[in-house]
């Protein structure tokens, strides 16, 4: 696999782990036809880093060489697809499994509880 590193704080290094772009990969496979183009797994960290660092697509560009346009084009074609939510329900039902019995307090605007929900 390709690994490219994006140059992030220390607090956002896992964006580089080998681990999550293997977990990246299941969920953004390339095409089986047609022209390669980017690395998709790279793109989309590009994406969160812009999201986590409140830069802009032009910031993206002179960081990694890939023209502004593209990750726009990318994203907009991750929301059409409803990428978004079916990776996170995926993952959170892979979380929900592992988790033990959830118990959620509800509380009102006064600090008064309003009631309880038992998940799993």
């Amino acid at each position: 696999m390709y690994h490219h590193d994006i140059p992030v704080y220390a607090r956002f290094q896992w964006l580089n782990d080998l681990r999550v772009q293997r977990i990246f990969s299941c969920f953004l496979q390339p095409k089986p036809r047609g022209r390669k183009g980017y690395d998709k797994i790279l793109m989309f960290r590009y994406l969160i880093y812009k999201q986590f660092m409140s830069c802009s697509y032009r910031d993206l560009e002179s960081m990694g060489g890939i023209d502004y346009s593209t990750f726009i084009k990318f994203r907009k074609r991750l929301i059409t697809a409803n990428w978004f939510s079916r990776m996170f329900k995926s993952l959170t039902a892979i979380l929900g499994q592992a988790l033990p019995n959830l118990n959620l307090h509800l509380f009102g605007k006064k600090r008064t509880r309003i009631r309880i929900l038992r998940l799993l």
